[in-house]
């Protein structure tokens, strides 16, 4: 993802702002703010669930516990997230949001086919370790930063984290998964100080994170590494924002044995 990428959350125009008593508009910070009653996020949108029990099927995968969120609005990462009416990414995310994943070839659609049966939640899961394992990493040449869809990225095997995200966005949809209920999430990676994206799915109140880094899915409310600037959702968009400055995240190395770092 290039950097320009990572600006765009400033340059978006935001049609639903709140507005002062003389009519100007607020920042969009104080408008999220203000529609949080000035709650923080935690308290307003997320509560806490039990961990369920591990559940066994082919793939081997395990339930883990999520966090349970009271709207659709991606507020993901610790962030709260505001409707705009437009942003400078507008067409590249209509070229790849429109329908199901189209040409895909023959492994791809034996692969669809064979998991038609699963539930929702096993088809995330199977979704997220199928695209990783075929996929493999290649950042976009020239410093563009082109979008794939799911047809390109697996006929050729090759994409950066835009187009693991969009592959796996694609895919779901040709399962039968809802346009409005997964999110192309741009966001900047604090560990590794770059930019990203993820697909968040929404599914049954909770937010689950499918990231081309593992294959194992996560709470996208819980993750403080990773900072949303714009997310997508069939034909809606959001920039992100904080109702207070999101804590500091002490990030430990793995390779020295040497103090944990602040960022």
């Amino acid at each position: 993802m290039t950097a320009a990428a990572l600006t765009v959350g400033a340059e978006a125009r935001a049609d639903d702002l709140a507005v002062d008593g003389g009519g100007r508009p607020t920042s969009a910070l104080a408008a999220i703010v203000a529609r949080q009653g000035g709650i923080p996020v935690a308290a307003a949108s997320v509560a806490a669930v039990p961990r369920a029990s591990a559940t066994a099927d082919r793939y081997g995968l395990a339930s883990v516990p999520f966090a349970t969120v009271n709207r659709d609005a991606p507020d993901v990462f610790g962030s709260t997230s505001l409707r705009v009416g437009r942003t400078p990414l507008d067409a590249r995310w209509q070229r790849v949001s429109l329908g199901a994943a189209r040409g895909l070839n023959e492994p791809a659609r034996r692969f669809v086919a064979s998991i038609r049966h699963l539930t929702p939640r096993e088809q995330v899961d199977a979704v997220n370790g199928w695209v990783n394992a075929r996929v493999t990493f290649q950042a976009d040449r020239d410093g563009h930063d082109d979008w794939a869809s799911a047809a390109q990225t697996l006929r050729s095997g090759r994409g950066d984290c835009e187009d693991f995200a969009i592959a796996k966005l694609q895919l779901l949809r040709a399962l039968g998964h809802p346009a409005t209920s997964l999110y192309f999430v741009v966001a900047q990676d604090l560990v590794r100080r770059q930019g990203h994206a993820v697909l968040v799915v929404r599914q049954q109140g909770r937010m689950l994170m499918l990231d081309s880094n593992t294959n194992r899915i996560q709470d996208a409310t819980r993750r403080a590494d990773y900072r949303p600037i714009l997310s997508f959702s069939a034909d809606r968009a959001w920039i992100h924002g904080y109702a207070s400055d999101p804590q500091p995240m002490r990030v430990a190395d793995a390779d020295r044995d040497r103090p944990s770092v602040t960022l």
